[in-house]
């Protein structure tokens, strides 16, 4: 590309062009695609995301802990000592993550925990849809009633699938990658 007349264009190291217009001077920085800045704001918009969803289910399950517990009963993946305490953790892990990416603080590793927490998900929803059960997918409790509750099928299974693949890109972009 021509320069006009009365410019001259220089290119320095890591991402800087300077100007000189008739002696002055003139900085600025020069982005590429590989900005900071719209990684930063895509990985917070995911984090609230995620957030929402891991706030929503954690008040379901403290709001009555014995039904998320006999929801960790009907999936039969785990022995009952190790149902009660994912019954007694796991609303607290979801308020801890959420938390953390509503703060930034420690957002990659945020968002590394709540991508391996919705592939665990993922992975028991698709077992025992596989088995043929039919049961409630346990996500957001038993918010009315029993009979109201959403069973296991494509539409909770994806769910954990796509919460599972934003927390992979809101974990991509939350680095700070350097140019």
């Amino acid at each position: 590309m021509a320069a006009k007349a009365g410019y001259r264009r220089q290119s320095i190291a890591r991402g800087r062009i300077v100007l000189t217009i008739e002696s002055t001077r003139i900085a600025f920085r020069w982005r590429t695609c590989g900005s900071i800045h719209w990684r930063s704001n895509t990985s917070y918009v995911i984090g609230l995301l995620v957030a929402y969803g891991l706030l929503a289910s954690a008040l379901a399950h403290l709001n009555n802990p014995y039904a998320f517990l006999a929801s960790i009963y009907e999936y039969q993946l785990v022995p009952r000592w190790a149902a009660e305490i994912l019954a007694a953790t796991l609303p607290f892990l979801h308020i801890a993550i959420a938390f953390c990416l509503i703060g930034r603080y420690q957002q990659p590793k945020s968002f590394a925990v709540g991508g391996l927490l919705f592939t665990i998900y993922l992975c028991a929803q698709s077992t025992a849809l596989i088995q043929g059960r039919d049961i409630g997918c346990g996500c957001f409790g038993f918010m009315s009633n029993r009979d109201e509750q959403e069973l296991i099928g494509w539409k909770s299974t994806s769910i954990a699938g796509i919460s599972a693949f934003a927390c992979l890109v809101g974990w991509w972009t939350s680095y700070k990658w350097r140019d």
